[in-house]
């Protein structure tokens, strides 16, 4: 299934960075650490898919954005943040491939957000722009 080796080879890119925090992801239960420490959650907005191709087994191209939230406590400072930040923009880096299972996604940009309050914690966004082709399925 495409869709879930396009999903797969963003998370396994993401966990390779090895930045080892508690990381809540789509679906998946999660609670952040009582203790106050540092955290992630990551996010797939899908953002569309178009035809490459017309027919049976033709290409379609489809494109979205993995989002990576990054959480410390308030008043901690931004060293922290923005070092994950650095991290994450490293591996992101337009042009670059992540394969899983012979889907290819491959990252279109990478930016962040500004440092900001939310939901009790201070954040910054990694937005990750992404596309995968694949093959329309012969029925």
């Amino acid at each position: 299934m495409t869709v879930l080796q396009m999903d797969a080879a963003l998370i396994s890119a993401y966990q390779a960075i090895g930045l080892a925090l508690p990381t809540s992801y789509d679906g998946v239960e999660f609670t952040p650490p009582a203790d106050g420490s540092d955290w992630a959650r990551c996010s797939q907005l899908p953002s569309g898919t178009t035809v490459r191709s017309l027919g049976v087994a033709g290409r379609d191209n489809h494109r979205g954005i993995f989002q990576i939230d990054y959480n410390t406590e308030v008043g901690s400072g931004r060293a922290a943040l923005l070092g994950y930040v650095q991290a994450t923009l490293d591996q992101f880096v337009a042009g670059k491939g992540f394969t899983t299972g012979g889907q290819l996604v491959r990252i279109r940009s990478a930016e962040r957000s500004n440092v900001r309050e939310a939901d009790g914690y201070q954040r910054v966004t990694v937005s990750i722009y992404w596309e995968a082709d694949t093959i329309r399925p012969v029925f």
